[in-house]
């Protein structure tokens, strides 16, 4: 079965498969001939939680509809050292083209599911939930943002256009808190509001206002 590939998907795979290999893969042409079959296997190097799996899939797929993926774990399992992750079997220059661009996006996405399911253990048994920011690598948000859900996060606001959030910046060049907040009133349109706050002062000056935001931040 094709993996599900959204726009924005492929166009990350059509950019990372075209930065690795731009002109062909020379040392495959040279030494691999065309009707070599072959098969390989992903094990894991370490205990970690599993995410890219769907993304593997989507970057074979993408470079080689012919190559069978079959996979043994899913995005979000806990993994221990030594599990065969996925196997696939197909044309031996397709799977040595694509292993790259799979193992740097499965590495980076793992890494980042694991780092978050540390922090959302920490918190387990209280209210508190871990968000992500738009703290990401050009051309891979959608990518991290799914792993931070692998690991148990939660997406904050995918770009500028989601949500109002008012930092420092955003406050000091409106003139104040108060400024701000009276200023977001007066958009046109219902939009989320949320606000950082530095200290117990600039916290009070918010619920002083008469414009309360959905969600106070403590960077």
């Amino acid at each position: 079965m094709s993996p599900k590939m959204n726009a924005d998907l492929e166009r990350m795979i059509s950019q990372a498969i075209e930065e690795d290999c731009p002109n062909g893969d020379v040392t495959s042409e040279a030494v691999i001939s065309t009707d070599s079959i072959s098969t390989g296997k992903a094990v894991a190097k370490g205990n970690y939680v599993i995410s890219g799996m769907e993304v593997a899939k989507a970057v074979y797929y993408y470079v080689d509809e012919n190559i069978r993926f079959n996979a043994f774990v899913k995005d979000g399992d806990p993994v221990k050292k030594g599990k065969v992750l996925f196997t696939v079997k197909g044309s031996t220059r397709s799977i040595l083209l694509a292993e790259r661009t799979v193992l740097n996006l499965m590495g980076h996405m793992a890494g980042i599911a694991t780092r978050t399911n540390a922090f959302v253990k920490m918190v387990k048994g209280t209210k508190a939930v871990i968000l992500d920011t738009r703290k990401t690598l050009p051309g891979l948000r959608s990518m991290e943002k799914r792993a931070v859900t692998h690991g148990g996060g939660k997406n904050h606001r995918f770009s500028l256009s989601d949500a109002v959030l008012l930092k420092e910046n955003h406050i000091a060049a409106a003139g104040g808190i108060k400024k701000a907040l009276l200023s977001f009133k007066r958009m046109k349109g219902k939009m989320k509001l949320e606000i950082e706050v530095r200290n117990i002062v600039e916290l009070k000056e918010v619920l002083g206002s008469s414009v309360l935001p959905d969600v106070v931040f403590e960077p």
